[in-house]
């Protein structure tokens, strides 16, 4: 027996090749594998591609598109504070992902990324990252940070698949509050050609499949314990269907936890410069997917920065989000990941 035909997020994009990735978890065939159950329990619901979605589906999240012109722009990513001194982040409910970087105890760095909806005001802006070489190529997206340590910004500037417009470069798309930085999605189009479409980087559930092809634990919270610092929690909202955090407050469909190793980077050249910790993105590791009520663990493998990645269950197949925004923790080696 054949295993059952991937969802319909994979097979419209083909952004999560089966082949690839168990090649990459050890080589089996594809006749080595399972089939896949149909139902291991109630999946989320797959959205309409009828009339609810006249301009198709939004590539990154799945959701019904607003208008043609959305359902086809490129990406916006912009670099927000989430640290101890810093006013509480805004603009993170229009984001479609959100990646969180570990810096150091109570100073985080979020990467958000925006396609499918607006955010009106988004910040406090935070400075470019190195993890940003390794994690954005693959959407193309505009790039908004504060420009300092200029030695990582120049990186940033020099990648052509990235199209910089910092505070040095396009400082009309910014405002300031204070000593704070500010931005919107629609100043920092204003100031970028709006881009290609981006690849879709997750799959998503379809009618009759799970989320995994395993059974998932049925979930009510997830904690990520990080090095130096309480831990953070998610709660499962039964009658919104997404998981919830406060500080920042947020809610997302899905969240999504990769425990990558990380490396102490200058920020100049100039000998005894400081250094931030960068999140390494490229290569394999454990990871966790917290979606629709259910958790499960799961493998993560990329292999350059313009490649999507592969996360896959236990058994090697791809997991299959919920349709809707996904926050994805990239923790450190050392933290504890634990759902109840």
């Amino acid at each position: 027996m054949s295993p059952a035909p991937p969802p319909r997020g994979v097979r419209r994009r083909a952004v999560l090749s089966l082949a690839a990735a168990v090649a990459l978890l050890g080589g089996c065939s594809d006749a080595s594998k399972p089939t896949l159950p149909a139902v291991l329990s109630a999946p989320p619901s797959a959205p309409s591609t009828g009339p609810a979605a006249p301009f198709g589906l939004a590539p990154l999240t799945d959701l019904p598109a607003p208008s043609a012109q959305v359902a086809s722009r490129g990406v916006v990513a912009v670099a927000v504070l989430l640290k101890s001194g810093a006013p509480a982040p805004v603009g993170l409910d229009a984001a479609d992902y959100v990646f969180e970087e570990v810096q150091g105890a109570h100073n985080h760095r979020l990467v958000a990324i925006y396609q499918s909806r607006d955010a009106a005001r988004v910040g406090p802006v935070a400075g470019p990252g190195m993890v940003d070489l390794r994690l954005l190529p693959v959407l193309r997206p505009i790039t908004a940070n504060d420009g300092q340590p200029e030695r990582f910004a120049k990186r940033l500037h020099a990648n052509t698949s990235l199209v910089d417009r910092s505070y040095p470069v396009a400082a009309a798309a910014y405002q300031k509050s204070g000593t704070w930085l500010y931005t919107s999605t629609a100043a920092l189009y204003s100031h970028a050609p709006a881009g290609a479409t981006p690849p879709n980087i997750f799959a998503f559930v379809a009618p009759g499949l799970h989320m995994t092809s395993v059974v998932a634990r049925a979930t009510t919270s997830v904690s990520i314990a990080l090095p130096g610092e309480a831990a953070q929690v998610w709660k499962y909202d039964t009658a919104k269907g997404v998981f919830t955090r406060t500080s920042p407050d947020v809610s997302v469909a899905n969240v999504l936890v990769l425990n990558v190793p990380y490396e102490s980077i200058p920020t100049s050249n100039k000998p005894g410069a400081p250094a931030v910790a960068s999140a390494n993105v490229v290569g394999m590791g454990s990871c966790l997917i917290a979606s629709a009520g259910f958790s499960a663990p799961c493998t993560w493998s990329r292999t350059k920065s313009q490649a999507v990645p592969n996360i896959v269950d236990s058994s090697g197949f791809p997991v299959r989000l919920a349709p809707g925004p996904t926050w994805i923790v990239l923790a450190p080696t050392a933290s504890k990941t634990t759902t109840e």
